[in-house]
């Protein structure tokens, strides 16, 4: 935030003197708007009304647009078409951080309704590939951003930790998705879920997803596990016959043990 707000008073300071860098610094500030998830607009300040139609402020104009309204379709057109995108470096070293978000952002509010959702659905409504979707969602789960249970095998997201309402039945959850209910894949044999190990980061050495780029291949591990056995502590426990035992049982010892 503090950068919007560097950009934002140096542009204004450029602007009272009529200096050509208010023009860059004025994208800078939209890429930075971007980038920190702010949901004000800065085309929309009195100030900057005046440049909306600029050649080289259209095009980020339209971009913040469709990045706050998370039109992912309009979003992609514009980052993979529009020249003034592609031909800015300061913005294409950023194309793919900014991607990465207005997917997270849309898979959000897709996802709200659901109790649980395929994720080839996802896949083609966020056109994302399917892999890299399930790496990224597991991070979500575990940074807490999403409350669910990833099943790769199955190629399910289950919203809402079992999938139940307070009342105990399975919630329907098949609004549009051709999704089907948790209680259905906890009934299935030989159940799998993913478990999912991020390595340690070089630079900071703390856990992270690596600035979370869409581009990202590297940097995390998937295996999947076995779900554990119930341990069922209340269940009797068949004791192996030893001498020991048989003494004590039969009162030879001196002292109890």
């Amino acid at each position: 935030m503090h950068l919007q707000g560097d950009f934002q008073e140096a542009f204004r300071s450029y602007d009272q003197f009529n200096s050509p860098q208010r023009i860059p610094c004025l994208k800078y500030l939209l890429l930075a708007s971007m980038l920190t998830g702010s949901v004000v607009n800065p085309m929309e300040a009195p100030e900057t009304r005046n440049f909306q139609n600029d050649p080289q402020i259209i095009s980020l104009a339209k971009l913040i647009a469709a990045f706050q309204r998370k039109d992912t379709d309009t979003f992609y057109e514009i980052v993979k078409n529009d020249k003034n995108i592609t031909n800015d470096e300061i913005v294409k070293k950023y194309v793919d951080d900014l991607i990465h978000d207005i997917r997270v952002s849309k898979l959000k509010q897709i996802i709200r309704p659901f109790t649980s959702v395929k994720i080839k659905f996802l896949s083609d409504e966020l056109k994302w590939d399917p892999s890299d979707l399930e790496r990224n969602i597991a991070i979500l789960i575990m940074d807490g951003h999403i409350d669910g249970k990833l099943d790769q095998i199955q190629g399910m997201l289950f919203l809402g930790g079992t999938g139940k309402d307070k009342s105990g039945g399975a919630q329907s959850g098949s609004q549009g998705a051709g999704s089907k209910s948790a209680d259905d894949a906890e009934e299935s044999g030989n159940e799998k879920y993913i478990a999912m190990e991020l390595l340690m980061d070089p630079v900071v050495g703390s856990c992270r997803p690596a600035s979370l780029s869409s581009s990202l291949k590297e940097g995390k591990k998937i295996h999947i596990v076995e779900k554990a056995p119930k341990a069922n502590p209340m269940a009797i426990r068949k004791f192996q016959q030893t001498e020991f035992r048989r003494f004590y049982d039969r009162g030879d010892l001196p002292v109890a043990v």
